[in-house]
């Protein structure tokens, strides 16, 4: 995980937002849920809150965090008893809810879906059971989509749709694609094999840990629609209330005769979370120092920024943009070997069309043609609704003296949906166009 991705969003702000007021309103139902009515008062509060995360972020994971975290206090404090008709009655309001959180964001919710269409199914059965490595799908989903468009590139509905992607848009399926199903399963059981071994206290016998609860599980709900956990600011406040949490809520003391496995965890906790926070402290000072060669770049200090980015570049935390960043530099000035070096570093990270796109230039340049041309036509098909590489693989091959294939990619360009319309689409189009009317003429010459 990289400090790139710091910034967050307006929906996972909405996430963050709707589990610290879940976890305040907690706080408050803990203590006048024993007075009569008060705890109502206060879960129409909270369901007063998910209305505003939905209608102030349009964060649709943050709303449904809420409604769970409704449900879980509404059945711990015993403000609502569950019976039969209760649980039919709550089925049929959260695929009210479901259909409704799908069209409020149809655009969205379609594109998830190619997402998922995506994956599974361009991922090989040893993918699925010894994973793609831990980060690495954001170096192999525009893989997957790539080889997907080139077999369905006549789908207009889903070309629109696509996007460069990054996410799975589910934290937990994410984890377990890239651990594997063998690793995922593992950890599973060890998770459980360690909880069996400890008594759980219960869960509203103290106002922290019934707090911890209403955050965690506001997260953990959002987790399955988004990507809340691979944030930095919303993970290292996760980890922070997942550790109260462990303390509060189970009684590692209980372990009979085990002290020496009660300070083994002991250790090891404080270990990981020191890990944590060396993690966090230097992946900032990377992402600051990459910021700043980046700056002295575009002020015209060159030097000095190829020496900060030399420097950073083989610290374990850079990141993808670090890398491309670099490379970008040291490609003007002709040392197109260490380029294509760190460009590969950067797609082994992130597998991004910037940089996929300076490695095709590079190959051209090198008269790689083949190397190139794949280059170009999976930049094409990676994000197939973008005009710009059509036209850059339309460029290619009119300086390869391909003429047919240019043609083909011209009028690929004067035919295909616009997402956006803009000047720069209409420019694109209209230099297609040129190319076509040129060659045209040159055939009535002839």
């Amino acid at each position: 995980m990289s400090l790139h991705f710091l910034t967050l969003n307006s929906s996972l702000i909405g996430m963050l937002v709707s589990a610290l007021l879940v976890a305040l309103t907690s706080f408050l139902v803990f203590y006048l849920s024993k007075q009569e009515n008060q705890g109502w008062i206060y879960l129409l509060i909270a369901v007063f809150i998910s209305l505003v995360v939905l209608a102030l972020f349009k964060s649709r994971a943050g709303f449904l965090g809420c409604i769970v975290n409704i449900v879980y206090i509404a059945k711990v404090k015993g403000i609502i008893r569950f019976r039969k008709s209760t649980f039919i009655l709550f089925g049929l309001l959260c695929l009210t809810v479901f259909a409704s959180l799908f069209f409020f964001k149809a655009g969205s919710s379609m594109g998830r879906i190619l997402v998922y269409k995506v994956v599974f199914s361009q991922l090989s059965l040893g993918e699925y059971v010894w994973g793609l490595g831990l980060g690495k799908f954001k170096a192999t989903y525009n893989i997957l989509q790539a080889n997907y468009f080139l077999k369905n590139f006549d789908n207009t509905s889903e070309v629109l749709l696509a996007g460069s992607g990054y996410y799975l848009y589910n934290d937990w399926l994410q984890i377990a694609l890239e651990l594997g199903l063998i690793k995922f399963v593992l950890l599973i059981l060890i998770i459980i094999g360690i909880s069996k071994m400890l008594k759980k206290k219960p869960p509203n016998c103290n106002v922290t840990l019934f707090t911890a609860q209403g955050f965690l599980l506001n997260i953990s709900v959002c987790a399955f629609f988004s990507y809340p956990l691979q944030t930095p600011i919303i993970l290292s406040i996760y980890v922070v209330v997942a550790w109260t949490w462990l303390y509060l809520g189970y009684n590692v003391r209980s372990i009979k005769g085990k002290k020496t496995f009660y300070r083994l965890l002991l250790f090891s906790q404080g270990i990981l979370l020191l890990a944590w926070v060396i993690f966090i402290v230097e992946s900032l000072r990377v992402a600051t120092k990459s910021r700043e060669a980046f700056a002295f770049s575009m002020m015209g200090e060159k030097n000095r920024a190829l020496k900060m980015y030399e420097q950073f570049s083989r610290h374990p935390l850079a990141d993808y943009n670090l890398f491309y960043n670099y490379a970008y530099m040291l490609y003007f000035r002709n040392e197109l070997d260490r380029t294509i070096y760190y460009l590969d570093k950067s797609l082994y990270l992130v597998y991004s069309q910037e940089a996929l796109k300076l490695k095709a230039d590079i190959y051209a340049e090198l008269k790689l043609y083949s190397v190139a041309e794949d280059c170009y036509n999976q930049l094409v098909y990676m994000v197939p609704n973008r005009m710009q590489p059509r036209f850059d693989l339309l460029q290619y091959y009119l300086k390869t003296g391909d003429v047919e294939k240019a043609l083909f990619w011209a009028q690929s360009i004067t035919q295909m949906p616009v997402k956006i319309p803009s000047e720069t689409t209409q420019r694109l189009i209209y230099q297609a166009k040129s190319v076509i009317r040129q060659y045209r003429r040159l055939d009535i010459t002839r």
